[in-house]
This record gives C-alpha cells, sequence and structure tokens, in this order.
C-alpha cells in the first residue's frame, strides 16, 4: 500500500497549463495474481472492477476481492449503458403532484427520472442516478430532465393556463458547472415559462457540503425568479444560522419523519417543530411520503402548507397528471 499512496502523491503533484495550476486526482485498483486471476485478462478485468469501486467509495485504493464483483458488475453495466441511454433519450418524465393541504387542489408537480431499459426493464433512480453521477453523466442527463420539465411545464402554462410550480432536483455535480445558470436561463426564456414556476431542489447535505460555493449561483437563479427548496430536510444536522444565509424558498420535510409518525406517539414527532423552523425562516413548508389521511390531518394541524404522496397520487405521465388539472384531490 506504501508504494500506491507514493504513485497517489505522485500524481496529485500540481502541473501548470498555460500558466494555470492544476490538480489531479486518482483511484487504484488492485487484482493479485493468483488469488484474483491466472490470466493478464482476468487480472486487468478485476483489476478494473476494484478501481470502479475506488471511485464509488472515495477511498482511493481498493483491492479486488470476489464479495464485490456482482455488485461492481452491474454499476459497470450500469454506466455502459447510461451512456448510450442519454445519447438516445431513452428517459421518461413522471410528474408527482404537490397539493396545497387547505384546498387540497394540485399547485405543484416534482418531475422524477423513468428509466426503462429495452431489456433489463424498469431500473429505479436510486440505482442509476448515483452511478451517473460518479460518471458525470449527471450532467448531460441532469440538463435533459431539466429542459424537459420546463418544456412541459411551459407548454401547460401555455396553452392550459396553468400556473403549476414545476420541482426538479438538481445534482452537485450540475450545480458546479460554470455555464449552468446561463444555460438555465436561456431555457426559460426560450421557453416563454415564466421563472417563478420553477423550483429546484438541493439536498441538505449538498447546501451543507457546497453551501460557500454554491450560495453565489443560488442567489443568481433566485434573482432570475427561480425558487429553491431545501430537500430531505432533517437529516443533514445543518445549522439554522447556516440555513438562515440562504434565504431559500421552501423547506421540504423528509419522508422518514413523515414515515414515523404514529397517532399514539404523535407528541414525540419532530414534524412540527420542523414546521415552526422553516416558517420562521420565511419559508413554505411541504411534506413528502405522505400516505395515509391520518398523516395529512395531522400536517394540517400543524401548519403544514403542502403534501406530497401516494395519498393523493403516485408519480404520473404528463398526459395522466392533465386530468387532476383544477380538480380537488381527495386521498
Amino acid at each position: 500500500r506504501d508504494d500506491l499512496r507514493k504513485i497517489q502523491r505522485l500524481i496529485s503533484e500540481p502541473y501548470t497549463l498555460d500558466q494555470e495550476e492544476f490538480h489531479l486526482t486518482s483511484s487504484i485498483g488492485v487484482a493479485l495474481y493468483p488469488q484474483d486471476g491466472t490470466t493478464s485478462e482476468e487480472l486487468i478485468r478485476h483489476a478494473d472492477m476494484a478501481m470502479y469501486k475506488a471511485k464509488s467509495m472515495e477511498r482511493g485504493i481498493v483491492f479486488y476481492y470476489e464479495e464485490h464483483s456482482n455488485q461492481v458488475s452491474r454499476e459497470m453495466l450500469l454506466e455502459q449503458l447510461l451512456h448510450k441511454a442519454v445519447v438516445d433519450e431513452e428517459f421518461d418524465l413522471h410528474y408527482q403532484p404537490k397539493v396545497d393541504i387547505l384546498t387540497e387542489k394540485m399547485t405543484g408537480t416534482e418531475a422524477l427520472i423513468r428509466w426503462n431499459h429495452p431489456e433489463l426493464g424498469n431500473i429505479s433512480p436510486a440505482e442509476f442516478i448515483p452511478v451517473a453521477e460518479r460518471s458525470r453523466l449527471i450532467i448531460p442527463l441532469g440538463n435533459w430532465v431539466l429542459k424537459k420539465a420546463v418544456e412541459q411545464n411551459a407548454k401547460w402554462y401555455r396553452e392550459s393556463g396553468q400556473s403549476l410550480i414545476i420541482a426538479v432536483n438538481v445534482s452537485p455535480v450540475q450545480l458546479k458547472q460554470s455555464s449552468f445558470v446561463n444555460n438555465l436561463a436561456k431555457t426559460i426564456q426560450e421557453t416563454g415559462m415564466p421563472p417563478e414556476l420553477l423550483e429546484l431542489e438541493i439536498t441538505e447535505r449538498v447546501a451543507i457540503d457546497y453551501g460557500t460555493e454554491l450560495l453565489d449561483k443560488l442567489q443568481s437563479l433566485q434573482r432570475m425568479g427561480v425558487k429553491i427548496s431545501l430537500d430531505d430536510f432533517g437529516t443533514g444536522y445543518s445549522s439554522l444560522n447556516y440555513l438562515r444565509s440562504f434565504g431559500m424558498d421552501t423547506l421540504k420535510i423528509d419522508r422518514i419523519f413523515v414515515c414515523d409518525y404514529s397517532k399514539d406517539h404523535e407528541e414525540k414527532s419532530l414534524i412540527p417543530g420542523i414546521i415552526a423552523i422553516g416558517h420562521a425562516l420565511g419559508m413554505k413548508v411541504i411534506a413528502e411520503g405522505v400516505e395515509s389521511r391520518e398523516q395529512v390531518e395531522f400536517l394540517r394541524a400543524k401548519g403544514c402548507d403542502a403534501v406530497q404522496g401516494f395519498v393523493y397520487s403516485r408519480p404520473l405521465p404528463a398526459a395522466e397528471l392533465e386530468k387532476l388539472f383544477d380538480k380537488k384531490l381527495t386521498g
């Protein structure tokens, strides 16, 4: 391992190109003869698997061992398929309603990506999104999602008179792109959708890890009129002063707090405190993962603004969502 770390240190030494200083990082996968293979082809394949695992775990150096081979093989297969899927646009968007808790009418939607592979069938975003982020395919994939979501919402606004706020999850890899704000502004302008009808969702963990780096971009987006939502609140342990500096528009209560709610133990629920925090910071509060009327009634009594979940609707294709326009939804 000492020799491997020496190689990494050498790779990480800064170099200058066109008077700019650059740094490289490296991930190393190791396969040993004969326990990990007896031919050069087998050793190279297993070393490549270990290297892929090193990238996914951000550990830098990983030795191959058979227990991880099936998982890594699946991840490598997904990465290969994703390259083609991004080019061929093999994805679809479904839309889950966000419902005003008082009127029980849809006031917005969340755009959710779906991938139905012709051979593997439906592949969960929970499986392929992390692969896309590690391989940086999340940049073209995320840009596609944003463009399609904005185009669809502009169509609803133009043809159906709907002023729905459409929410799109954004990866930190996307946000870190220097062209992100300008490209999004161009998309909004080309479609004619009012920018205030777009809400970008970033997780609390991203806000903590990339806070100062992303703050200027988030403020630029808000000056355009775009709303910013803090997703998965309560899982990242951010300080209130830190949250206040962002001036976000919406706070989403993580589904784990909603799922943990029960009538018998509602006095122990953290939900009322989270709602109070959101309102104190001037944010609209929405709860996700709501699956029962009991949860809806509790959230309404505690002052939650909106809910999202199977109690009202699963994520729907655009044509099916249109049937819910201007209707009172019942769980």
